[in-house]
This record gives C-alpha cells, structure tokens and sequence, in this order.
C-alpha cells in the first residue's frame, strides 16, 4: 500500500487521509463530496483513487469501492450508464474494431490516464442475419393487417372459386439462406448505431468526432470486403420478393418449400376457414376489451409460494394467429401451378398457428416451469402410452416390441384368422388441442395430487436444467442450490389459469375469436393439457384389461401420434383398443394398418422375418428414384459453392443425424444403407462427394466412417467422371 499511497499523496498534495479515504469508501456506506475533489484536483484523481482502491487487500472492501467510485463517475459524466451494445455488420469482427479503438485511443479517451481502463462498458456484438425467411415471409404481418369487412363482403360463388387455389404456386427454396440484400442495411444500421453510442459514451466535442470516425472508416474500409457470392446472388435473385400485394406462405412440413400467394387471397381463406369451423365462435370483443379480460384472469391468480404473474392490458401481448399450408392438401409438381387437390369435404387445409411470442416474460416463465414441475407427476403416476421425447422413442418403441409373446394366427379377442404374425397400427388426432376439454384435464389433475398427498408429498423439486429433471418432496419447505420448490396449490392455479377461457381469445386480423374449448393452440402447457388427457385414461384401461396387455399389445404415443402393436390381436380389435383407450370426446382417426411395414414420427417398423426391425426413415426416397420432382422433407441447403457453404451448420447436421442413428441402435452393416441414402442425396443437393465423405468420417464414428468409405469406393468405380473438389474444408480423416 506504500507505493500507491504516495502516488495518491502527491497527486491531492496532502498525505494524511488519503488511507483512511480509501478505506472508508470501501467499507462504509460513505458520503464524499465528489464535487468538490473533482473541482480541485480535477477528474484524474478519480482514476488514482480507483488504482489504490483495486489494491485493498479484501475482495468484499474491494468490489464495494470500486463500485461507488464507478456510480460516482456515472454521475460526472465520465462513465456512461450502463453496458454500451454496438451491433457488427457481417464480415466485421469484434477483434478489429476493438484494434482500430486502441489505436486512436489517445484522441477517444482524453489526456486522462486509466479513463480506457473503464472503456471496456462498450461490448461489440454480431448482427442477427437477416435471412429470406425474415425478409420475406409475411404470414403473421399479412393476417394482423386482414379486415374481416372484405371477407363478409364477398360473394359465396366467388369464395368458392379463391378456395379452390388456381393461382397457387410452390416454391422450394432453401429460407435460412441470408438474403444478400441485408447487408447493405446491417452497415446503415452500425453506422446509425455508432452515433448512439458515442452520445451514450458521453465523449463530448472532438473525441466524439474521434470515436465516430474510426469506426465509420472501418466499416467502410472492411465492409464491403466480402460480398455475397455471384452464384448466392442468382440463388436468391431467382426467388420472387415479396411486393406489397404478395406473400409467401410456409408449409407446415418443409422448411424449404412455400407458396406464392396474393395477400388478399390467403387472408380470405384464412377467414373463411375460420368461419365455417365450428370450434371457433366470432365475438363482438374489441382487441382491448380482449387484453383486459386477458389481464383480468392473470393477475386475479395468488400464488401461495411463487410470485404471482402479472399481465398488461395493452392488446400488443395477445396471442395472434396466422395460417400455414398443410402439404398433404396441396401436392403436385412445382414448377405448375398448383390447384387445391384436397377433396375430404369440410377439411382444413390450412394449418392455423397461434403465437404467444408477445406475452409478457413473467407469465411465459412461470407456466413453462409448471409445466415441467407437473410433467414430473404426470411420468410418476399417470405417463400412460406417452413417450416424453423424440430421442428416446426409438429405444421406448423397442423396448415395448421386445416384451410381445410369439405370434398366433388366430386373434385371442374375437377368434377371427389373423392375416400376418404383426398387425400395426397408426393413428392421430386431427386438431388435438381443440378437442380437450378443461374440466377433464382439471379432475385428472386434482386425482394426481391426491395420489401423490396419499403418499406423503406435498411438493416438487424441480431443477434449473435445460433436461427435465426433478423430484417429489415431502416438506413443503425446502431449499436446494439450482432448484425451484413448487407446492401442489401453486401448480394446480396456474394449469387452471392455463384453461382460463380468457386466454382462448386470439387475434385474428382486426377481430377476436375466441376458440370454443379446449387446450390453447401454440400454448405454454399444451402437451402437458394432452398428457393429463389421454395419460390418466391410457392407465385405467390397461389396468382395467383381463390380460396381461405388455405382452399382447405394444402401444406408444408421442403427444398426437399413436402407433399400436399386436402379435395376437387383428386389425378390428386393435381399433377397439384404440377407441376404448382414450376418452370418448376425443378421436383417433386411423391412417396406418398394415402386417407388413409402418411409418411412425421418423421411425419404420417393419416385420422381417417374423421379428419387428425399428429403423429410421426415409422420404427423400420417391424424389432420388425420379418418383418425385422435389424431395418431401429438405433438410440440407443446396450446395451453391463454397464462399456460401457453412462448415458449422453442416457439421451440426449430421452430427445430429449420426446421434439419430444411434438412438434408433444402427450399427455394423445396417448403416450401410442410411450411409449410403445420406450420401446420395447430398449428391442431388450438389455437395460434393469428397467433402462429404471427410464430414461423416471425421465426425460420424468408426462405424460411419467405414461405411463412408465402402460407398466411396462404389461410387468411384462406377462413376467415369472425377469428383468435384471442395478446397476450402481442409482436415484429416
């Protein structure tokens, strides 16, 4: 401390209590008169004080000092007052625009010594980029704009006509793509950004001009060092933009594939659709009057040991919905224009989505975590056929087939002569969400706390993990590092809150319509309505049964997707089963039943030699045999060349297929064949084959690796013509 104090001592010309300063600040809740000191010995002895006050030899002193001394210099205009964010422009790194700042740093900063040293409350972030998706896709803008006064206006005969879709038009393209447009406005933005920042800064006179300067010269120095590549260009080019007339549409299955559609026109399908469907009723409601009810039903709900949500009446936080075009009402070749091949009468044809995004924080953070906080009871006591994630359905479904006895050719229900050894069957609940009622959900829940009160908890443990992870507790009051205690009260008045009907009022263009019944669409705590739906109902039935149902009937259910197995049931009975399993307000309509092959989520079950084989699937298939004109699910973005290909995004997807593969349990020689299809079809995207064969040796495993290297043998032994060369991915295999 003696050095230091004698530099203080000969910069406020006195010696006497410049210790005794310095440690009061740090330890007391101190009253300096700033004012004064800065006057007499001017804004550097704030910065010396800081350098003693660094060196107090306690942590706790240290960091209470330095932040009086930081709120001080906040208030003199030295320090701004809070984080200063400056979004980058692509191509530009935070390292060089931190290099060009250090550079001038004498101009920014002044003849004050160590005033950099408090610099570093600026920080450089990158820019999101704005993709063709972003820039393009106006679905939710297209319907908040709608009018339903158009919509009524129009005549029946000429609705007819819109709904049968002549002028639709598919697109395929790959939407994450960055549009090439957007750089040019991420650079106008960091410039408008660098003002700001100066202001904020509070760098007065020439080290503002200082400040602005360099960075303006970077940006125009490095900005435009790199741009879109020429092929990225026509990519992009090739796609229509979007005018104020048009839109394009996703489509609720591929990421990649859209349709071109007049604004007009899809908000009057979405309206009428909305309108002859009878579980959604029209309301007189203005969207103020919705949020204030909304507000009215959350912030009445008093949480015994939580804090309790709060909601805003302002009509930005309600729910919006908009419509995608469901894929399988709408196929045909792209490159025509596509009619409305749906012929089921009164069907849905648009998939309508409903968006929670602008509701506030707090209430999205509470219901999410009681929602996990219940999931947590729910696969305790009442799990039912539900499998809880996609990465274990595959091991679940296996799990479930290999507990089946030996087939028999006679069904044990009814006696009827069975067609194979397997009967399967697929199922789903066609607008699920809409067919869950909410005193149902409310008993079953109230039924699952007793059971569990009965076995002595009264709370759930629940743990600060991105995983599901949690226990039961039999004291209400506990405290545990990384966890949150939720009693049962707390959990039971947000899930009934969740089934609130002031929260099944959606916006709907300049309207409000308020969804009959059930669970709402695109909530918090959807699945978790669906669980306590089927789950509880699921349980009795097997329970219920005068045979050992595990060993005669292989059942599992991924929220909406049933799929059943029976090695001595027919057809007929499992469709019983399936009926009688569920609640009677809710139906399963049948879309698979076979003794062969099924397709379930992304998985096959296939009978193979008298065993059932689980393997992934395959529907890019129809598309590489020329069945197809374009692929049924892209998960790839072609490859243009290789200025635009992403090394990250593509090691990350096949590292997750390599991961789905294990899930499913491919090893040895039955990865020949998903190796093999991967390959192909990166072939028909335009990767070429040497760069694929490195990404699935370096990170696909041994096993992938050898199969890898099998069919790149085969495909240069048949394949007269060199490969393409990608110089730019550069490591060993």
């Amino acid at each position: 401390m003696t050095s230091a104090m004698l530099q203080i001592q000969t910069v406020l010309r006195y010696s006497h209590n410049v210790v005794l300063l310095a440690q009061w600040i740090c330890s007391q809740n101190a009253v300096v008169h700033w004012i004064a000191l800065v006057t007499c010995h001017g804004a550097q002895v704030l910065y010396d004080l800081a350098r003693l006050i660094s060196q107090h030899p306690r942590p706790v002193y240290k960091k209470r000092g330095l932040q009086k001394l930081a709120w001080y210099m906040r208030v003199a205009r030295e320090l701004p007052l809070s984080v200063v964010v400056v979004r980058l422009p692509p191509n530009l790194s935070a390292s060089r625009a931190w290099a060009a700042l250090r550079d001038r740093k004498e101009l920014i900063c002044g003849d004050v010594r160590g005033r950099w040293d408090w610099f570093v409350t600026q920080r450089f972030v990158a820019q999101p980029a704005s993709t063709i998706r972003k820039k393009r896709f106006r679905m939710a803008q297209a319907m908040k704009a709608a009018t339903w006064h158009f919509h009524e206006s129009t005549p029946s005969e000429v609705m007819a006509e819109v709904n049968k879709g002549s002028e639709l038009v598919r697109v395929k393209m790959w939407a994450k793509f960055a549009d090439f447009d957007g750089e040019t406005e991420a650079r106008s933005q960091f410039l408008q950004e660098i003002h700001q920042a100066g202001g904020k800064l509070r760098l007065p006179g020439d080290r503002f001009q200082a400040f602005v300067s360099v960075l303006r010269g970077l940006v125009m120095r490095h900005g435009a060092t790199r741009l879109p590549t020429t092929a990225l260009q026509q990519y992009v080019a090739s796609f229509p933009a979007h005018g104020p007339n048009f839109c394009l549409i996703q489509e609720d299955r591929d990421s990649a594939a859209c349709w071109v559609m007049h604004v007009e026109l899809y908000q009057l399908r979405m309206m009428d659709l909305l309108a002859q469907d009878p579980r959604w009723l029209m309301t007189s409601k203005t969207p103020e009057q919705a949020a204030a009810d909304r507000a009215l039903a959350i912030n009445a709900v008093q949480l015994v040991r939580a804090k309790s949500p709060t909601a805003s009446t302002d009509p930005v936080h309600l729910p919006n919905g908009y419509g995608a075009v469901k894929a399988k009402c709408f196929k045909g070749c792209p490159s025509s224009g596509q009619t409305h091949s749906c012929e089921k009468p009164g069907h849905s044809c648009f998939r309508k989505v409903v968006s929670w995004s602008s509701c506030e924080t707090n209430v999205r953070q509470l219901l999410r975590s009681a929602g996990r906080a219940v999931t947590i009871l729910v696969t305790k006591y009442c799990l039912g056929w539900e499998t809880l994630n996609l990465k274990t359905s595959a091991s679940d479904l296996k799990q479930r087939l290999a507990g089946l006895v030996q087939p028999t050719m006679v069904c044990g229900e009814c006696g009827a002569q069975r067609e194979g050894k397997y009967t399967m069957l697929v199922a789903d609940a066609g607008q699920m969400f809409e067919q869950i009622r909410a005193p149902h959900v409310l008993r079953n829940l109230s039924l699952l706390f007793e059971r569990a009160r009965k076995e002595g908890f009264k709370a759930v443990l629940l743990r600060a993990t991105r995983r599901l992870s949690g226990s039961l507790s039999r004291n209400e009051h506990v405290v545990v590092n990384n966890s949150r205690t939720w009693v049962f009260d707390d959990l039971y008045a947000l899930v009934e809150l969740s089934l609130h009907t002031a929260l099944l009022n959606v916006r709907w263009g300049g309207r409000i319509l308020q969804q009959e019944s059930g669970s709402p669409i695109g909530g918090l705590l959807s699945r978790l309505h669906a669980m306590l739906s089927l789950g509880p109902s699921e349980g009795h039935f097997v329970d219920g049964c005068s045979y050992d149902f595990p060993r005669h009937v292989a059942a599992i259910r991924y929220v909406d997707d049933a799929a059943v197995f029976s090695s001595t049931k027919c057809g007929g009975c499992l469709r019983k089963i399936m009926a009688a399993a569920v609640p009677p307000h809710i139906v399963f309509d049948i879309e698979q039943q076979s003794t062969e092959r099924v397709a379930w989520l992304d998985l096959t079950v296939t009978d193979v030699g008298g065993k059932l084989d689980v393997d992934v699937a395959y529907p890019e298939m129809p598309w590489l045999s020329g069945d197809s004109l374009y692929p049924e699910r892209q998960r790839f973005p072609p490859f243009l060349d290789e200025a635009s290909f992403s090394l990250s995004d593509f090691r990350q997807r096949i590292k997750c297929i390599v991961a789905r593969w294990q899930q499913v349990g491919l090893h040895g020689h039955r990865l020949q064949h998903p190796v093999g299809h991967l390959i192909l079809m990166l072939g028909r995207y335009g990767y070429p084959a040497p760069l694929c064969v490195k990404c699935l040796c370096r990170w696909g495993g041994p096993e992938v690796a050898v199969c890898a290297k099998f069919w790149d043998d085969f495909i240069k032994r048949i394949d007269n013509h060199p490969p393409r060369r990608c110089a730019r991915v550069k490591f060993d295999v």
